[in-house]
């Protein structure tokens, strides 16, 4: 069944991409898009064909990412022994796009081994 709502966005040089639209049920829809240029954009959300109130959106699109929004957290964070292998978390939700580096200074070398987990 084809959604009654849907996101067009458009980018500064004036190409347009649909939004990802998923029913998430009584009546609400999440619309999802990753920009890929800087600058004004604009979303224009439609119901059934016909722009919703406050349609079209204005959005300002900036590059980079915000490090204040990364959390850290996990026991390979508090007191460690040696030869134990031991894990924590890095949150990058709401960051924004960049890349991540982890760096583990002693007296010896550690080895770092990272999933990405996919979400």
């Amino acid at each position: 069944k084809k959604s009654p709502v849907k996101g067009i966005v458009t980018n500064p040089s004036g190409q347009r991409m649909a939004c990802i639209v998923d029913a998430k049920g009584e009546g609400i829809y999440k619309c999802s898009y990753s920009p890929m240029d800087d600058g004004p954009h604009t979303v224009d959300v439609t119901f059934d064909g016909l722009p919703v109130p406050g349609s079209p959106y204005n959005v300002n699109v900036k590059s980079g990412c915000d490090a204040s929004r990364v959390r850290v957290h996990g026991p390979g964070l508090d007191s460690v022994r040696t030869g134990q292998l031991v894990e924590f978390l890095v949150d990058l939700n709401g960051a924004g796009q960049g890349n991540l580096a982890v760096a583990i200074e002693g007296p010896a070398d550690a080895h770092i081994q990272s999933r990405d987990n996919g979400d």
